[in-house]
C-alpha cells in the first residue's frame, strides 16, 4: 500500500502494512539538505515535495492566512487578520511568536468582523498540495486552529482569556462565535480542497496538567470545537487533534466530539502511550510519543535510534 492508504487505514483505528510516518513542519536546514533550496517563506508543495523525498507518508499544510505563520513577502514582524502582532524568533520559522494581541475590549470584539473566508484565495495551494501528494501516494493533512488555540494565542491572549472567563465571559463567548463564523466553513473549504484528514491544534494542556478546568472547557470553547469537528465529519474527512501537555482530563469530551486521533502524545507531560492504549485503543488512533525536547534535540544518535 501507498503512504496515503496506509495513512488513513491507520487514522481509521485499522492495522496497515507498517506504522505510518508523517510530520508536521520541516527545519529550513532539512530542505536545503533534502532539496537544495531553503525556503524564506512556508510553502505547500516544498513541504509535499520533502516528505515524498523523505519517503514519510503524510505531511501538513496551511491555508493563505493560516495565524502565526509568516506571511510572504513579510520578514520579522507582522500583524495577522487578527489583530495580533507577530515577531519571528531565530528558532521559530515559519511561525512567530505572539507579542501583542488584539484589545480585550467588549465593544470592539463585539463589533469586530472575523476576516473573510475567500476560498478561492485561501485554499488553492492546499488543493495544489493536495494533488501534488496524491500524485506521489502520500496523505495531505491540512492546519487549523481550535477554538481554544486561536482565541488564546492567535486573537485575545492567555492572560486576558483566563482573567475574562470568570470576569467577563460575555466577551469570550463573542470571540468564540467569531471563531465559529470563519472556522466552520473553513472546515469544509479544506474538506472540498482534497485534503485527506485535519490537524486541529488545540493546546489544553502543561507538563503537570490542564491549563483551565475541564468545565471551563465544556460551558466556552468545546461546543465550537464539535461543531468544527461534526462539519469535518460530515465530510468524511478525519480530525487529528493536536495537543501538548497532560490532556487525560479531557479525552472524555473530546472522544465524543469525534475526533479520530490524538497528537503528540507528550512523554515529558506524563503522557504515556500504553496507558492511552489500554484505554481508548480501537477509538483513537494515537501519533507520537516520540521525546522531541530532549532525546531528538539533544540527544546522541544512538539514544535517537
Amino acid at each position: 500500500m501507498d503512504g496515503r492508504e496506509r495513512f488513513l487505514i491507520a487514522l481509521a483505528c485499522g492495522e496497515p502494512d507498517r506504522v505510518p510516518v508523517f510530520e508536521q513542519l520541516y527545519h529550513q536546514a532539512l530542505y536545503e539538505h533534502c532539496l537544495g533550496r531553503a525556503p524564506q517563506w512556508y510553502d505547500n508543495l516544498g513541504a509535499v515535495g520533502l516528505a515524498a523525498r523523505l519517503r514519510i507518508d503524510a505531511t501538513v499544510a496551511v491555508y493563505d492566512g493560516y495565524p502565526a505563520f509568516v506571511p510572504a513577502g513579510t520578514h520579522s514582524r507582522w500583524q495577522s487578520e487578527w489583530g495580533v502582532t507577530y515577531e519571528l524568533q531565530a528558532c521559530g520559522w515559519p511561525t512567530g511568536y505572539p507579542v501583542d494581541s488584539f484589545p480585550f475590549d467588549e465593544a470592539r470584539i463585539r463589533d469586530w468582523t472575523p476576516p473573510e473566508l475567500d476560498a478561492a484565495r485561501r485554499f488553492r495551494t492546499i488543493a495544489e498540495a493536495a494533488e501534488l501528494a496524491h500524485s506521489e501516494g502520500l496523505a495531505l493533512v491540512a492546519g487549523l486552529r481550535g477554538p481554544l488555540a486561536l482565541v488564546v494565542w492567535h486573537f485575545l491572549g492567555m492572560q486576558d482569556v483566563m482573567i475574562g472567563l470568570t470576569e467577563q465571559p460575555t466577551v469570550i463567548e463573542r470571540a468564540v462565535q467569531h471563531y465559529l463564523t470563519f472556522h466552520e466553513p473553513a472546515a469544509e473549504a479544506l474538506a472540498e480542497a482534497g485534503a485527506d484528514a485535519v490537524f486541529l491544534t488545540e493546546d489544553l494542556g502543561s507538563n503537570t496538567g490542564p491549563l483551565l478546568s475541564v468545565d471551563m472547557y465544556r460551558r466556552f470553547f468545546l461546543g465550537a470545537l464539535n461543531a468544527v469537528v461534526g462539519r469535518l465529519r460530515a465530510c468524511a474527512v478525519p480530525v487529528i487533534l493536536h495537543s501538548d501537555g497532560d490532556v487525560r482530563a479531557f479525552l472524555p469530551d473530546l472522544l465524543q466530539s469525534g475526533i479520530s486521533a490524538l497528537h503528540p502524545i507528550e512523554r515529558r507531560a506524563h503522557m504515556s502511550l500504553s496507558e492511552l492504549k489500554r484505554r481508548y485503543g480501537g477509538r483513537l488512533a494515537l501519533c507520537g510519543n516520540v521525546d522531541t525536547k530532549e532525546v531528538l534535540s539533544r540527544g546522541t544518535p544512538e539514544q535517537v535510534r
